[in-house]
């Protein structure tokens, strides 16, 4: 009997409640694995039988009541508002109580479309932000949450208000120049671009220019300068983030230790990234590195004519044109249809590349009226309206799948009517700032003139090389080249040093993942990349013609939505204008085209009279050769300028 006596002086509670605990959290993680039903309802009754075993006053009983309320969504909500009322503010677990009624509220509202509950989520994490600071083991979870359930929002009611207060959200927990960081600029803008057409109030329009091109310039910004240690730990860590950031259509699961450990390695990345660029920025030179460029700055890229930002969203798609250094942004909003257009035409092209001459003819005839009909001309006629002359230079700036397609030969569907190429001077570029840098720093003079070196390495594939490379060689003395075993990475890097012009003739290849290792294929499949360019420091760069198959854009199929083609790359590697090519040219193109290229670039007979400044002209002087030529569109839209 005394021992009796003792067992029953210990609270029953305390004895069960916990065995309880352990067995219905495994039922309902087997439950969240199979499905059955079975297991569930075993979960629910152990743990109803545990709450009941620990009283109002029980100081475990908030915990019984969380795990009861992941069991039953309908009754999740009232359990975690008594868990909730049980962790007042102060206690360490009173904001993970806030974030689970507000994702069971979520929950609730994916289920009954009630904005109601949608609405208190919203609040719940904005007071779970308030006492989880940067720094707290769940800052990132809660800021993800409120961001979530502001889209949600924004999709169910479309207020922009909501939609632009998600995106600052989430800019805020991404580290600057990140994949995630340009990614969130880049909706930020959109968000800003839908409230100005809304209510045409100025300062988002100028707004959304600013992140939008912000979010561009991040991808490539300060990188040509850093050393090949740090590019390779910021291109690392980069690459590591893209995975490890969950997906933003995705719920955040409560209580998953997976979840808790990705989120874990998230942070502990950013701080490294953090860190990188902290250290850079301490370097005499580099305190402004992966900074935003000042708007004002970013102007001076129209000095010497329009630039075009084409956005292209899911969400909507609109230009942004900048007139002159001095104007504001004019927005010209584009048809709903040209996202989807886009990948269809992408898609279209891919798949007639390979293919009979007339496939490809009527395909390229296809998108180039498509292409004209949804971005084209609408552009064409703002640019009338703002007064642009024709003739004059423009420069576009594509985004996504569009930069892989010959924007710059867009052209009306009925035949006889001017298009892209006869009303203006077409060139690309990636970035504002590359635009700008290309026309900084100019030498007053050459010494002497520019010196060309060709670099060809001709093979089955491009038979032409020779032809090519043979014409440009009777240019002059001024002209050095490279071929066959000559043609190693280091003789062309060393011979880059001293010819500020280049001519390519190669075989290129595109890394997604990592742009700055694209490179060119050499002799004996040697590679140069355009990281070895860029470390480099090419001192007196000016001009490359890149002659190579892809030279100018990726595959069709699988081009992602930000593509570094390997001319936009040379561009920032101190190239201050580029030739390239979108696809591979046809045998006889080449030499045809190159030829009437330097021609215009040598027309007054004297090397020290080209300028690098007239390839965008020249480039046209070739392409109306081809034209005069019939040689058809798919053929001659093929070449395109890049820079100033």
């Amino acid at each position: 009997m005394g021992i009796a006596k003792t067992s029953l002086s210990v609270p029953l509670a305390t004895l069960v409640a916990p065995t309880l605990n352990k067995p219905s959290i495994n039922l309902w993680r087997r439950f969240k694995q199979t499905g059955q039903l079975q297991d569930l309802e075993e979960a629910i009754e152990l743990d109803r039988e545990a709450l009941a075993l620990r009283p109002p006053d029980h100081s475990d009983r908030s915990d019984s009541l969380s795990h009861l309320a992941l069991q039953d969504l309908e009754e999740a909500v009232e359990l975690d508002r008594e868990a909730l009322s049980l962790r007042p503010p102060g206690r360490s677990d009173h904001s993970r109580s806030l974030n689970n009624l507000a994702v069971d509220l979520s929950s609730r509202y994916e289920q009954t479309r009630q904005l109601q509950d949608l609405g208190e989520a919203i609040e719940l994490h904005r007071e779970a932000l308030s006492v989880r600071p940067p720094g707290h083991s769940g800052w990132s979870t809660s800021l993800n949450n409120l961001g979530l359930d502001l889209r949600s929002r924004f999709v169910q009611t479309g207020h922009l208000e909501d939609a632009i207060e998600y995106h600052r959200e989430v800019v805020g927990m991404s580290p600057v120049g990140s994949s995630r960081y340009m990614s969130c600029l880049a909706g930020l803008s959109r968000a800003l671009l839908a409230r100005f057409q809304a209510i045409s109030r100025e300062d988002d329009l100028n707004e959304a220019f600013h992140l939008f091109t912000t979010a561009t310039e991040s991808r490539f910004t300060g990188v040509q300068q850093l050393s090949t240690a740090q590019s390779n730990q910021l291109e690392q860590l980069a690459t590591s983030q893209s995975h490890l950031v969950p997906d933003a259509s995705e719920r955040t699961p409560r209580f998953t230790t997976a979840w808790d450990e990705q989120w874990k390695q998230q942070r502990i990345l950013s701080d490294e990234w953090n860190d990188i660029v902290g250290r850079i920025r301490q370097i005499d030179g580099y305190s402004d590195f992966l900074q935003p460029v000042p708007f004002g700055r970013l102007k001076h890229a129209a000095a010497e004519g329009p630039v075009i930002i084409v956005n292209v969203s899911s969400h909507q798609s609109d230009a942004l044109i900048l007139r002159d250094a001095t104007s504001e942004p004019t927005l010209v909003p584009l048809a709903a249809s040209l996202y989807e257009g886009v990948d269809e035409l992408s898609e279209q092209l891919g798949q007639a590349r390979g293919r009979s001459e007339n496939t490809l003819a009527v395909v390229m005839h296809d998108i180039l009226s498509a292409l004209w009909k949804l971005v084209a001309q609408p552009v064409v006629d703002q640019l009338r309206i703002l007064g642009v002359a024709e003739g004059s230079r423009i420069w576009w700036c594509p985004t996504g799948k569009l930069c892989s397609l010959p924007l710059h030969a867009a052209h009306p569907l009925i035949t006889g009517q001017r298009g892209l190429p006869d009303l203006f001077i077409s060139s690309y570029t990636p970035t504002l700032s590359s635009l700008i840098s290309a026309r900084e720093n100019l030498p007053a003079t050459h010494s002497g003139y520019p010196k060309l070196l060709t670099v060809g390495r001709p093979d089955d594939s491009l038979r032409w090389v020779d032809v090519e490379l043979g014409g440009i060689n009777d240019l002059g003395d001024f002209v050095d080249t490279v071929v066959e075993d000559q043609a190693t990475p280091h003789a062309v890097l060393e011979n880059l040093q001293s010819h500020p012009w280049a001519h390519i003739a190669c075989h290129g290849h595109l890394d997604d993942d990592q742009p700055f290792r694209s490179s060119f294929k050499l002799y004996g499949g040697s590679r140069l990349t355009v990281m070895d360019i860029l470390q480099s420091r090419l001192p007196n760069a000016e001009f490359a013609f890149l002659s190579a198959c892809h030279s100018a854009a990726g595959d069709y199929v699988h081009t992602p939505d930000e593509v570094l083609h390997l001319a936009a790359a040379l561009q920032f590697c101190g190239f201050r204008s580029v030739v390239g090519t979108l696809w591979g040219m046809a045998d006889d193109d080449g030499p045809v085209f190159s030829r009437e290229f330097y021609k215009y670039m040598f027309r007054h007979g004297d090397p020290s009279k080209m300028d690098f400044k007239d390839s965008a002209m020249a480039l046209r002087s070739g392409i109306i050769a081809l034209r005069k030529a019939k040689v058809p569109p798919h053929r001659w839209a093929a070449f395109v300028h890049i820079g100033a």
